[in-house]
Formats: structure tokens, sequence, C-alpha cells
């Protein structure tokens, strides 16, 4: 059962994200070109032409970190460009988009309206607060919670949109779950509940 669903470090319980051409450490990844690796276009490119060779693994069953980011990776116009490619990607081989988006949410929102993508996004460790989450969530992208978040945003998510995940903290998604199950006055395992039966919807893991 996936209960987290994006963390850097190895657990069966978690979409493991892995770097291009990595060997695969578990049964559920993510893989895709991060904005923060574009600063070099020529090694962006070809991690690209090596993720669309990989992407169609079955252990892959989303592509991301993809996304944009002000303040970090290359310029925002070939950042730009190196995410669009992954939405093609995600639309051709019908698997969901992990998000990253630092100050580029308008950007993000605008893509998806114009792409015309259909498959599940996730922005992942969002932070925003409850008008800025209920405005990603009502153009039905996505959003998965890590250990920082506001207590308002978490209290207006729907239960059948919360999911809940580790990235690179320290803490387990135990204490993760503990954490938004305070905000929403509900119990840790009612949150990993949750999370894992949306998670399993989202990412299309039900018959896996």
């Amino acid at each position: 059962m996936i209960v987290d669903a994006h963390s850097h470090i190895f657990s069966p319980d978690a979409i493991v994200n892995i770097g291009i051409g990595d060997t695969f450490v578990g049964e559920t990844c993510s893989m895709g070109v991060h904005p923060w690796d574009t600063i070099d276009r020529d090694v962006a490119l070809r991690d690209m032409e090596t993720l669309a060779r990989q992407c169609d693994n079955k252990h892959i069953v989303a592509i991301g970190e993809a996304g944009l980011d002000r303040l970090r990776g290359g310029d925002m116009e070939f950042q730009m460009s190196v995410f669009v490619a992954q939405v093609e990607l995600s639309e051709k081989i019908g698997k969901p988009l992990i998000i990253h988006a630092v100050r580029t949410l308008n950007e993000i929102l605008k893509v998806r309206q114009t792409s015309g993508a259909t498959m599940p996004w996730i922005i992942h460790g969002f932070r925003g607060g409850k008008a800025k989450a209920e405005k990603v969530l009502s153009t039905g992208i996505h959003l998965s919670i890590g250990e920082k978040f506001s207590p308002d945003t978490i209290a207006a998510i729907p239960d059948d949109e919360l999911i809940i995940e580790t990235d690179e903290s320290t803490l387990t998604i135990g204490e993760i779950a503990a954490k938004v199950a305070e905000a929403r006055n509900t119990t840790a395992n009612a949150v990993m509940t949750l999370s894992a039966k949306n998670i399993a919807r989202i990412f299309r893991l039900v018959n896996r």
C-alpha cells in the first residue's frame, strides 16, 4: 500500500523519486528532469532523451519532478520548454506528472489550460494558503502535502483530495500524517488511509 506520494528516500510505502538513468530501487518510482537540472542545457536535453527511453518501464508510475522554479535552475524560457516537453511525454505514455513549482503557480496553471493536458498533475510539497489551494484544486490539479504546510489549507482540502509525502524530510510518513491529522482534527491512521486511497486512484495503482 502506497501512503507517501513523493519521497527521495527508498520506502516500499512510497512513490520514490529516482534520478535519470538510475537503477530502479523499488516497484513504484517517478523519474523526471527537475527544473534545478536545467542550468546546463546539453545535460538537460540528454536527460530528456534518456527519460523518453525509460519512462515506459512498469516501475515508473509518474513523470517528475518536472516544473518551474524562479529561484533556482536555468533561465525561465528553457525551464518552460523542458517542462512542456514532460507534459507532452506524460500525455503520450499516459502517466501522471509530479510538479515542482516555486513562485510559478500561475505559469503552471496556464500551461495546464493551454496544453489540453488530461493526465493527473500533482503539485508536490504544497505550502500555499487556503485560497490558493482552492484555486489549484478547481482546475483539477492535485496537491501533495509534506512536512511544512498551512493548517488552514489542510483543513480545507476535501477527503478525496488529501495526499501526503515525505519528500526529503527527516520525518517519517507517520509523523507527517500526525501533523496533518492535528490540523484536520482527526487521527494519523485516518490521514494515511485517505492518502493511500487517493494515491491509488490518482496514480492509477488500483490494479498494480
